[in-house]
C-alpha cells in the first residue's frame, strides 16, 4: 500500500482541486501527484520584483517533493515497530531473557493474592518475581512507576503454563509496581484478563499516528489549494531550504 510517488506516471496536466473541497475525503494520491507535477500552472507564481525583475518563479520543487512524501510518512515509519513486535511474539522465553528490551521468565508469586489498586477498579493486579541477573531496560522502570506513570506492556504467556483461552497472549498489561534487590525482582502487573503463572514482558511501542497524519494532510492540502500560502509558510520554507529573508 501507500501513496504512489513516481513522477513518471503523472499526467502533464493535473486538474485543479475544485472537486476536492473536503480534506477528509480528499485522495492523497491526487494531492501527492499534484505536488510533484512541475507542469501544473499553480506552481508558477508572480515573481518578486526586488528579487527577479518581476519574472515568474516556480514554487520550490524540493519543498513540494518533501511535502508529498510526508503524506505517507507515518504509515511507512510505523512498519518497523510492528515487525519487531511480531518478531518478539515468536521468541522463546530464553531469547526474551537475552533481549535487553524485554523481561523474560516472570513467575507468579502465590503469596500475594491478586488485588485491586482501588475499590472502583475492575482490573486485578498480579505480582510476579523474576531473576535480576538479566540485563533488561524494563527492570529499570521503578523511577517512572514511582512518579505515578504506569508503563504499558505486552505479556507473552509461556505456553506450558496456559490453562485457559483467556490466558493466551499477547495480553496488554500495565506495569504498576517494580521492586528489585540483589537476588529477586518483583513486578506488579494490572490486567483486565486473567494472567498465567509464568510469562514474559515486551514493550508496547504503539503510538497513535492519527493526529500527526491529520495535521500533516491538512497543512499540505492547504498549500495545494493556495500555493501563495506556502510561500510565506515557515514550515514550507524550512522544507524547501529557503534562505531566511531579513528586512
Amino acid at each position: 500500500g501507500g501513496i504512489s510517488l513516481d513522477p513518471l506516471t503523472i499526467e502533464p496536466t493535473v486538474p485543479l482541486l475544485e472537486n476536492h473541497q473536503e480534506d477528509e475525503g480528499m485522495d492523497m494520491d491526487f494531492v501527492a501527484q499534484t505536488l510533484l507535477n512541475d507542469e501544473d500552472p499553480r506552481w508558477m507564481l508572480d515573481g518578486d520584483s526586488d528579487d527577479d525583475d518581476g519574472l515568474k518563479s516556480r514554487l520550490s520543487r524540493q519543498g513540494r517533493e518533501i511535502s508529498a512524501y510526508a503524506l505517507d510518512y507515518e504509515g511507512r515509519e510505523g512498519k518497523p515497530q510492528w515487525w519487531r513486535h511480531y518478531a518478539w511474539l515468536e521468541c522463546t522465553e530464553e531469547e526474551l531473557v537475552d533481549d535487553d528490551n524485554a523481561l523474560g521468565g516472570l513467575t507468579f508469586e502465590p503469596s500475594v493474592a491478586p488485588f485491586k489498586l482501588t475499590k472502583r477498579k475492575k482490573k486485578l493486579c498480579y505480582t510476579y518475581t523474576f531473576d535480576t541477573n538479566q540485563m533488561s531496560k524494563l527492570s529499570q522502570m521503578a523511577i517512572e512507576i514511582g512518579s505515578g506513570s504506569p508503563v504499558s506492556l505486552y505479556a507473552i504467556p509461556d505456553p506450558a503454563y496456559v490453562t485457559t483461552e483467556e490466558e493466551e497472549g499477547p495480553l496488554r498489561v500495565a506495569l504498576v509496581g517494580m521492586e528489585t534487590d540483589r537476588k529477586v525482582g518483583r513486578a506488579t502487573l494490572e490486567s483486565s484478563a486473567v494472567l498465567p503463572t509464568r510469562l514474559s514482558l515486551i514493550p508496547d511501542e504503539f503510538v497513535n499516528p492519527a493526529p500527526i497524519v491529520k495535521a500533516t494532510r491538512n497543512v499540505v492540502t492547504s498549500w495545494v489549494r493556495d500555493p501563495s500560502s506556502a510561500v510565506v509558510d515557515p514550515v514550507f520554507n524550512l522544507l524547501a531550504g529557503t534562505p531566511p529573508r531579513f528586512r
